[in-house]
């Protein structure tokens, strides 16, 4: 991945935005690929009473927008907006394969991105349908979270309806979970941050009741 934000660093385009711009929407032709320095941005679509469902996140040092140019859809089918400012930089893709061919060591960290992102949805789908609502909260906070000095913690940048339509449930729940987790200790907040005090224990059941 290191190869790959270097790569876009050197030949991309860079800009800087502000929080709620978009980076692309529904419909606009697919013809660029994108690499985020900073920041968070949400891939999202409109359900079908016009409420907007967030499908995933993209944060700092990740790639994105190029599922469907590999696929060969001509127009976007979701959009993506920025949760918080951000540097971008990002490269036509007529360009992006100008230089893989030139380079195959791109494509193949292309291809071994895109197969973790696979796998990463699989798992993201087991949760959603195997998993009760306190275990699906539990692994989302745990799987944005970054570890520094042995300690878990996540700047999650959504509200508590933005996850609850995540992970499929009501922003009560979320609000419930959060807020009995920290009176029990589990968690704690810093402001905008998460910090998660035990990581393991999020997963007992017994932290889930009264």
């Amino acid at each position: 991945m290191d190869h790959l934000r270097q790569f876009f660093k050197m030949y991309g385009e860079k800009r800087l935005l502000a929080k709620n711009d978009y980076l692309f929407r529904i419909n606009e032709k697919t013809n660029r690929i994108y690499f985020l320095e900073s920041g968070w941005v949400k891939v999202s679509h409109d359900g079908w009473d016009g409420q907007s469902i967030t499908l995933f996140l993209r944060k700092y040092g990740e790639i994105f927008g190029a599922a469907e140019i590999l696929a060969k859809t001509e127009m976007r089918e979701r959009y993506a907006q920025c949760l918080t400012s951000c540097t971008v930089y990002s490269m036509p893709a007529v360009e992006w394969f100008n230089y893989a061919n030139q380079q195959p060591e791109l494509w193949q960290l292309m291809a071994g991105m895109m197969a973790a992102r696979l796998l990463d949805t699989q798992s993201f789908v087991e949760v959603l349908t195997c998993r009760p609502v306190p275990w699906r909260l539990a692994w989302m906070l745990m799987k944005y979270a970054e570890k520094e000095n042995g300690v878990y913690s996540t700047t999650l940048p959504l509200t508590h309806e933005e996850i609850s339509f995540m992970i499929g449930c009501s922003r009560q729940k979320i609000t419930e979970f959060l807020s009995r987790w920290r009176k029990k200790g589990v968690i704690d907040y810093e402001r905008e941050k998460i910090v998660i005090l035990q990581p393991q224990s999020i997963f007992s059941e017994a932290l889930w009741r009264d």
